[in-house]
């Protein structure tokens, strides 16, 4: 036991004897350099442009950005085939309007019979205007104002009763006056005598459909509103409108007709729906 002891302790005392001769001959030097000499963020609170917020904020949405850089774009990625430029665009939407007009021309020229209702639909799309009365009722019925992207309403209005018939609809009285005559098989309106030169309003919100003289009724104004309604207006001295224009329930459209000699003017009312003439008493009140 003293041999190995005597051997460890041999052992120990020669390491730490080459350890005193190391550090004679290779001395440590120990250099400390302050902590935020020459560091960026040093560099970075001396810049006075860091009390500007907004260069600040500039400079951390740019940096936000650059993690994204190197994601490559959809047509850069392997396996994707891609043409360069506006050609590309061209040429995809000219294969989308060729396969297109290619459907449609081997549907009118199939004679099989799951082919006559879409011949049909598409007969009908193209040749029925497209119903922008429904477009601005709904647009009124869960916003507020005009639509925007719509022909710009005229400012003009006049005081009328709003009457209300079947939900969803609003109808007003195109103008207060009394019925000279009423409304029959053969007319398909009712006759109104009110005050001269009186402002006419439209019953409901619509498209104007025709601006022009007629045999019966002389100037006549019709409006196509939601759901198949359409008003008709006749015996007008003026109209405001022209076709095409929208047309708010309660605008004005036009000024009814003075009588030669006489200090009222008389106005021609109609109503129909779906091309059936309706008694406009049971949907609108003017008295």
């Amino acid at each position: 036991m003293d041999v190995l002891k005597n051997i460890q302790k041999r052992r120990q005392e020669k390491i730490k004897s080459i350890l005193e001769q190391s550090t004679e001959q290779h001395p440590v030097e120990y250099k400390v350099e302050p902590v935020l000499q020459n560091h960026p963020s040093e560099k970075r609170h001396a810049d006075p442009r860091l009390k500007d917020p907004e260069f600040v904020w500039n400079e951390n949405y740019a940096n936000k950005w650059e993690r994204y850089a190197h994601i490559p774009d959809f047509d850069e990625l392997p396996g994707i085939n891609r043409i360069n430029g506006s050609k590309g665009k061209i040429w995809r939407k000219m294969l989308i309007s060729l396969t297109l007009f290619a459907a449609v021309w081997g549907v009118f020229h199939i004679q099989k019979p799951w082919t006559a209702p879409v011949k049909a639909y598409i007969t009908r799309e193209m040749n029925v205007d497209f119903n922008y009365g429904a477009v601005v009722v709904w647009y009124n019925r869960y916003f507020t104002g005009s639509p925007a992207f719509l022909p710009i309403f005229h400012s003009n209005n006049t005081e009328t009763q709003k009457v209300n018939v079947p939900p969803a609809h609003t109808f007003y009285a195109p103008l207060k006056g009394k019925i000279v005559s009423p409304y029959s098989e053969q007319t398909h309106g009712i006759l109104l005598q009110t005050a001269a030169d009186a402002p006419v309003a439209a019953t409901a919100t619509g498209r104007v459909s025709f601006v022009g003289q007629t045999s019966d009724h002389g100037l006549v104004v019709m409006i196509e509103h939601a759901d198949g309604w359409q008003s008709i207006y006749g015996l007008l001295q003026s109209s405001s409108v022209k076709v095409d224009d929208w047309v708010k329930g309660g605008e004005k459209i036009g000024i009814d007709s003075t009588q030669p000699t006489q200090n009222y003017a008389q106005l021609y009312f109609a109503l129909k729906n779906n091309n059936q003439y309706l008694n406009p008493m049971e949907v609108v009140s003017v008295d």
